[in-house]
């Protein structure tokens, strides 16, 4: 049985297949499509001036809680929630 593909075309496409070039790589990773689109729905459901709270373990086991406050562009961590709330109570009383 003959190839009806021409002789140039057949090698590159033989080439092409030997070497089993994948074109994955070249495609943006799943998180990478997904984290922007997540950030911007919850930008956009989240209140712009209020406190953004995560709460950490530490190495050591120990939890701790990250702020940032929107409206001063600050930073805090907290070792207790006891502190946490006393940050927040202050933060509105002004």
């Amino acid at each position: 049985m003959t190839s009806r593909v021409p002789f140039s075309d057949r090698a590159k496409l033989e080439s092409a297949f030997s070497k089993r070039e994948s074109v994955w790589h070249e495609l943006p990773s799943f998180n990478a499509i997904l984290k922007p689109v997540w950030q911007g729905i919850v930008s956009m459901l989240a209140p712009l001036d209020e406190p953004r709270i995560r709460h950490m373990d530490g190495i050591d086991g120990n939890p701790y809680y990250l702020t940032y406050d929107p409206v001063t562009g600050m930073k805090h961590r907290f070792d207790s929630e006891e502190s946490l709330r006393i940050w927040l109570e202050q933060r509105y009383r002004e």
